[in-house]
Protein backbone atom coordinates (compact mmCIF):
# COMPACT_ATOMS: atom_id res chain seq x y z
CA UNK A 1 0.00 0.00 0.00
CA UNK A 2 1.64 2.92 -1.40
CA UNK A 3 -0.77 5.81 -1.02
CA UNK A 4 -1.21 4.57 3.11
CA UNK A 5 2.82 4.52 3.19
CA UNK A 6 2.97 7.97 1.38
CA UNK A 7 0.20 9.30 3.90
CA UNK A 8 1.88 8.16 7.28
CA UNK A 9 5.50 9.68 5.80
CA UNK A 10 4.03 13.38 5.04
CA UNK A 11 2.35 13.37 8.67
CA UNK A 12 5.33 12.45 9.87
CA UNK A 13 7.39 14.73 7.80
CA UNK A 14 5.17 17.20 7.87
CA UNK A 15 2.93 17.14 10.56
CA UNK A 16 4.94 17.47 13.60
CA UNK A 17 6.86 14.17 13.80
CA UNK A 18 3.96 11.91 14.98
CA UNK A 19 0.35 10.60 13.34
CA UNK A 20 -2.39 8.16 13.94
CA UNK A 21 -3.62 5.16 11.48
CA UNK A 22 -6.83 4.54 11.49
CA UNK A 23 -8.42 1.44 9.20
CA UNK A 24 -12.19 0.20 8.90
CA UNK A 25 -14.22 -0.34 6.08
CA UNK A 26 -17.76 -1.51 5.16
CA UNK A 27 -18.81 -3.74 2.11
CA UNK A 28 -17.71 -1.92 -0.53
CA UNK A 29 -14.53 -0.19 0.58
CA UNK A 30 -11.57 -0.36 2.86
CA UNK A 31 -10.46 2.91 4.52
CA UNK A 32 -7.53 4.63 5.78
CA UNK A 33 -7.02 7.41 7.97
CA UNK A 34 -3.93 9.34 8.55
CA UNK A 35 -4.20 12.30 11.09
CA UNK A 36 -1.22 13.82 12.70
CA UNK A 37 -1.27 16.91 15.28
CA UNK A 38 -0.12 19.52 12.89
CA UNK A 39 3.33 21.76 12.58
CA UNK A 40 3.87 25.17 12.03
CA UNK A 41 4.10 25.95 8.29
CA UNK A 42 7.49 26.04 7.40
CA UNK A 43 6.29 28.14 3.81
CA UNK A 44 4.09 28.51 1.26
CA UNK A 45 2.22 25.31 1.08
CA UNK A 46 0.56 24.37 -2.78
CA UNK A 47 -3.46 25.05 -2.13
CA UNK A 48 -4.25 21.76 -3.58
CA UNK A 49 -1.55 19.48 -3.14
CA UNK A 50 -1.42 16.19 -5.13
CA UNK A 51 -4.62 17.50 -7.27
CA UNK A 52 -2.21 18.42 -10.32
CA UNK A 53 1.04 16.58 -11.60
CA UNK A 54 3.87 17.85 -9.99
CA UNK A 55 6.73 18.48 -12.77
CA UNK A 56 9.36 15.75 -13.20
CA UNK A 57 11.83 17.53 -11.90
CA UNK A 58 10.17 19.50 -9.05
CA UNK A 59 12.08 17.95 -5.82
CA UNK A 60 8.76 17.67 -3.79
CA UNK A 61 5.19 17.47 -4.34
CA UNK A 62 5.10 13.85 -5.71
CA UNK A 63 3.88 12.43 -2.51
CA UNK A 64 -0.02 13.57 -2.65
CA UNK A 65 0.03 12.76 -6.57
CA UNK A 66 1.17 9.50 -5.84
CA UNK A 67 -1.65 9.07 -3.07
CA UNK A 68 -4.53 10.16 -5.59
CA UNK A 69 -3.21 7.98 -7.97
CA UNK A 70 -2.94 4.93 -5.98
CA UNK A 71 -5.93 5.12 -3.81
CA UNK A 72 -9.94 5.21 -5.16
CA UNK A 73 -10.65 8.32 -3.08
CA UNK A 74 -8.79 10.51 -1.40
CA UNK A 75 -9.96 13.66 0.87
CA UNK A 76 -8.22 15.54 2.95
CA UNK A 77 -8.43 18.39 5.01
CA UNK A 78 -5.04 19.97 5.46
CA UNK A 79 -4.31 22.58 8.10
CA UNK A 80 -0.82 23.49 10.14
CA UNK A 81 -3.11 22.92 13.72
CA UNK A 82 -3.72 19.38 12.34
CA UNK A 83 -4.28 17.28 9.31
CA UNK A 84 -6.67 14.42 7.73
CA UNK A 85 -6.28 12.75 5.19
CA UNK A 86 -8.73 9.55 4.22
CA UNK A 87 -8.15 6.91 1.66
CA UNK A 88 -10.44 4.88 0.06
CA UNK A 89 -9.77 1.43 -1.71
CA UNK A 90 -12.80 -0.90 -3.24
CA UNK A 91 -12.58 -3.51 -1.17
CA UNK A 92 -12.00 -7.20 -3.08
CA UNK A 93 -15.40 -8.94 -3.86
CA UNK A 94 -16.44 -11.91 -1.93
CA UNK A 95 -14.49 -15.28 -3.58
CA UNK A 96 -16.64 -17.18 -4.55
CA UNK A 97 -16.79 -20.95 -5.26
CA UNK A 98 -16.02 -21.83 -8.90
CA UNK A 99 -18.96 -23.84 -10.76
CA UNK A 100 -19.29 -27.29 -10.26
CA UNK A 101 -17.08 -26.99 -7.03
CA UNK A 102 -17.75 -29.88 -4.72
CA UNK A 103 -17.50 -28.33 -0.66
CA UNK A 104 -15.93 -30.98 1.45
Amino acid sequence: MAAVHEAVVNAVRYGGGQGVVRLHGDREYVICEVCDSGAPASGPRPPFPGRMPPSPRAVNGHGMWLVRQLSDLAVDALDPAGSVVRLYFRAPAPAHPAAGSVNS
